[in-house]
């Protein structure tokens, strides 16, 4: 449509089209908003969507498959403050934890065979495994999904850099595994 002004075509075609333009520029916007408020609403109904779909993973933390569901017993010497952080730390990372407290940890040693140059600050068991010391999840994890054919995995004494006793400051902290009284490297990790 043209719109014609006191005397000049050219002038009122140059209005229409600023006109058109303006109309054509929010009629993109109310799109564009339309459009951005269906994404919002499709993405705030995406997991339950899942959920009713029978997703399995619905609702579910990003910690990784070999901890969700995971139980950890945990054996600690009463006063030890640095078992509880460690707990912490393994609940944090998708771990259940359920602590036991024993008067003196050398008995639930024997039970599980940890030979003494495994043994680490506290005791833990999970899925069939020993746990023993301040170890990182990431070598949890590995051992969950490897299944491999020994007693544990350990880190001995209480490194400084260690989950549960600090950040890690770039030293390489090594896991070690044990098995029948045997003990040997597992792995090293300088991050986690």
């Amino acid at each position: 449509m043209l719109v014609a002004s006191s005397g000049n075509l050219a002038e009122g075609t140059v209005v229409q089209v600023q006109a058109d333009e303006r109309a054509e520029g929010e009629l993109s916007r109310r799109r564009f908003l339309r459009r951005a408020g269906a994404l919002v609403a499709f993405g705030a109904a995406a997991p339950v969507l899942a959920a009713a779909c029978g997703d399995p993973d619905a609702g579910r933390t990003s910690a990784p498959r070999q901890a969700q569901g995971a139980t950890v017993t945990l054996y600690r010497q009463e006063g030890c403050s640095c078992c509880a952080t460690y707990a912490d730390y393994l609940r944090d990372n998708g771990f259940s934890v359920a602590m036991e407290t024993v008067d003196d940890l050398d008995p639930v040693r024997e039970r599980y065979s940890i030979p003494e140059a495994a043994v680490g600050c506290h005791t833990s068991e999970v899925e069939g495994y020993i746990v023993e010391g301040h170890v990182p999840v990431e070598a949890i994890q590995r051992l969950l999904a490897e299944r491999p054919e020994f007693d544990g995995i350990s880190v001995t004494g209480m490194p400084i850099s260690s989950p549960g006793m600090g950040e890690p400051n770039g030293t390489p902290l090594d896991v070690l595994s044990f098995r029948s009284g045997q003990v040997n490297d597992y792995m090293s990790l300088t991050t986690f």
